[in-house]
């Protein structure tokens, strides 16, 4: 069984499953189809070793630690990201171009509080 394939269909049924005290536990935010509890037991030792090998993993902490947020009083601008570049220069290429754009039209219906909306 691929543990990532398995998990990832588990997130797309809304079923996550963590390691506690050497076990699993399972939570979900509506009832489990009875097969997929069935593979889920089945394949209980695999699951809990593939869960164990990232438990002390210090790899995700390592990136974390390179990550340094910006200080917005000492920018004039934040750098773009490589789609943002791209998506900037295809419009300077191609003179204002409207692919990229959703017209959607919304109607809203009920008050308007224009305390909250002048916050924003």
């Amino acid at each position: 069984m691929d543990v990532t394939v398995f998990f990832r269909k588990l997130y797309k049924e809304g079923i996550k499953i963590v390691l506690k005290d050497d076990g699993l536990n399972i939570k979900s935010d509506s009832k489990i189809k009875p097969e997929t509890l069935a593979e889920i037991k089945r394949n209980k030792e695999l699951l809990i070793d593939y869960l164990k090998s990232y438990e002390n993993d210090e790899s995700s902490e390592k990136l974390l630690a390179k990550v340094v947020p910006y200080n917005k009083e000492e920018l004039s601008h934040i750098p773009l990201s490589f789609s943002q570049e791209r998506f900037w220069f295809l419009d300077q290429l191609q003179g204002g171009s409207e692919e990229y754009h959703i017209h959607t039209v919304i109607r809203l219906k009920g008050g308007i509080d224009t305390v909250i909306l002048e916050t924003i």
